[in-house]
């Protein structure tokens, strides 16, 4: 059922999407050393992770290894990444609970309103995993591709994390610098949230943002494929 659907070998097993995986898997990792106060280990981890983001699209290319899946996997990766670490910074006391949930936020509510557009797309109806999840024919899902403004986000998102676990490692950089970069990592994240949401309405049901992305029907046009510490110092509100 799932190779009728799309999920081929080559679709599947290949080296952008082995290095997504390998960065979602590494959130909660990264997580868990930071609430330890593991600095030494959480914050090369993260550098690695978030390197990844960049080379998983460069091998894509490169290998000409672009598939469906891949453009889904990359921008999950990215958000279990992000997500699982901010929530370890701010029961570390690294990041304020009101700036994690602008960052989770919109987050949970972009994957949950595409699962819902794609509900829609298939009538309201569970038609099955294979047929939910398809890559191919029928009513398949197409590539994704995120916005500027989404890539600009993730950029500063990852930033910011960063940043705090460096602090947590080196004491550098400063709660000023933090507070600084919080602050517009808060302004670009609403804002993406609300391109999304436009993208939303003007969709009408037909094509729905997921993690920074577009999802479009099987009636239509496929989108192009896509390229593709001790404890820091708190960023206070």
């Amino acid at each position: 059922a799932l190779k009728a659907a799309g999920w081929s070998r080559q679709e599947v097993l290949n080296v952008p999407n082995a290095l997504s995986m390998a960065r979602m898997i590494s959130g909660p990792a990264i997580g868990w050393w930071i609430v330890q106060g593991q600095w030494d280990l959480a914050a090369p981890a993260l550098a690695v992770s978030a390197a990844s983001d960049w080379l998983d699209g460069l091998a894509a290319r490169k290998l000409d290894q672009q598939s469906v899946l891949g453009s889904y996997l990359d921008p999950i990766a990215d958000k279990v990444l992000i997500g699982s670490v901010t929530i370890a910074l701010t029961k570390a006391g690294s990041l304020p609970v009101a700036l994690a949930f602008v960052i989770v936020g919109r987050d949970v509510g972009l994957v949950a309103g595409g699962a819902l557009m794609r509900a829609r797309q298939l009538g309201w109806r569970w038609p099955g995993a294979a047929e939910f999840f398809r890559l191919g024919g029928g009513t398949a899902a197409a590539p994704v591709s995120p916005l500027l403004i989404s890539k600009i986000n993730t950029v500063l998102q990852l930033g910011l994390v960063g940043g705090c676990a460096l602090q947590g490692l080196l004491g550098w950089p400063s709660g000023e610098a933090l507070l600084s970069l919080g602050m517009l990592t808060a302004g670009t994240t609403i804002w993406s949230a609300a391109a999304y949401a436009r993208a939303f309405l003007a969709a009408g049901g037909k094509q729905a943002p997921v993690g920074g992305s577009a999802i479009a029907g099987g009636s239509l046009p496929a989108l192009p494929r896509p390229s593709r510490g001790k404890r820091g110092a708190r960023v206070k509100q």
